[in-house]
């Protein structure tokens, strides 16, 4: 859900198309928290993951940008926002796709 926000500050009214695909990544995560697949739920986990880190990162450099500069410039950054967004699902995703290393055998 969070890429919801900056998709409709670069897409505008488009971004309503965005919705169903986002709400059935959600009923997904849902679906993978009460399945035994250890590897798709941290996928899962570490892409949502990455896309809050990323929104907030984001947030706080407005932030910090409206207290030093001023009202930022939407049509410049609403751009950079959903790239941040998606860069962090993108290195959420990576994250999540390592393979952890095999565990050593008990005896």
């Amino acid at each position: 859900m969070a890429v919801l926000w900056p998709a409709a500050g670069v897409f505008s009214y488009l971004a309503g198309l965005l919705t169903p695909f986002l709400f059935a990544w959600v009923l997904y995560g849902a679906i993978l928290a009460v399945r035994p697949q250890p590897r798709m739920v941290r996928l899962y986990l570490f892409a949502n993951l990455g896309i809050l880190i990323a929104t907030l990162l984001s947030f706080a450099a407005i932030l910090i940008l409206l207290f030093t500069v001023g009202q930022p410039n939407t049509a410049v950054s609403a751009p950079i926002y959903l790239a941040v967004v998606l860069a962090g699902l993108l290195v959420g995703l990576a994250i999540g796709l390592r393979r952890r290393p095999a565990q050593a055998a008990r005896s």
